[in-house]
């Protein structure tokens, strides 16, 4: 029996590690193998689902969390991130519901605070929005999406250097998690987020060629909110083409887009100059 649990942790340990570094694959492998050691475990449950919304297999990931919660109800992590699944399916009402669930069981769960926050952006509700985001940075410690979100709103209510100063925090925060995995995309395009957000488009005309070079270019990235493929990098890439006035390089995109989606209005504006 002990051998049994010893060995669990272990292989737990090995994938959640797997997971942290970026290495999706061998991370789900592993964790498949120590839930086939305790099929009741809903933090394996968890982990799971994390590794699924990575890999952008929305329905693994849901089907994942859902059973994590059955295990465990009251488990905040699996609620939380149940939420940011129905997110990128844009269930926000769903997502809300779930998000408001687990602050009743934490009040300070700053991811809980930080999607409710993301829900009251995406409905428009931007006081509601900044009043969350800064609920989330402030009780649940400087996570970068937190500031990030917090910025957007303010940047939309007008407070420009409170959002200058929280994109520049927010960016500062993603630097340190490309250091330790720099061949994951998703930091990549977030910094190309906030650059094109602060008008840098060379700079961010330069992360979302980043993005292009480390992307698996048949699949879909889901991070946290987040979506983002092969077209929409290039739908960057010419947005900041078009805004730098090349108009070759911006012509050269619009085909690329337009090779795979022929009725891409940018594309085709792109292909136009």
């Amino acid at each position: 029996m002990l051998n049994r649990e010893s060995e669990f942790d272990a292989l737990y340990d090995k994938g959640l590690t797997e997971l942290m570094r970026g290495d999706l694959t061998t991370a789900e492998k592993t964790l498949l193998q120590s839930l086939q050691l305790n099929p009741n475990s809903h933090v394996v449950r968890y982990q799971l689902g994390r590794c699924y919304l990575r890999l952008g297999q929305l329905l693994k990931a849901k089907e994942e969390l859902e059973t994590a919660i059955k295990i465990q109800s009251a488990h905040i992590p699996s609620l939380a991130e149940l939420g940011f699944v129905y997110l990128c399916q844009d269930r926000v009402a769903e997502a809300s519901g779930l998000f408001k669930k687990s602050l009743e069981l934490r009040a300070n769960h700053g991811k809980s605070l930080m999607g409710l926050a993301v829900c009251y952006f995406s409905d428009g509700r931007w006081e509601d929005a900044y009043e969350w985001a800064s609920k989330s940075v402030q009780l649940g410690g400087s996570h970068f999406m937190a500031l990030y979100i917090l910025a957007k709103t303010e940047k939309v209510l007008g407070y420009l250097q409170e959002a200058e100063e929280h994109f520049k925090k927010a960016e500062e925060l993603l630097e340190k998690t490309i250091e330790v995995a720099p061949e994951q995309p998703e930091s990549y395009f977030m910094r190309g987020e906030i650059a094109l957000v602060g008008e840098f488009y060379n700079k961010a005309y330069e992360l979302f060629r980043e993005v292009e070079n480390c992307m698996d270019k048949n699949r879909e990235y889901y991070f946290y909110h987040e979506r983002f493929n092969y077209l929409i990098v290039l739908n960057k890439q010419g947005i900041c083409m078009k805004q730098l006035k090349k108009k070759e390089e911006a012509r050269s995109i619009g085909n690329k887009i337009l090779q795979l989606d022929p009725e891409n209005k940018l594309g085709k504006l792109l292909v136009g100059e």
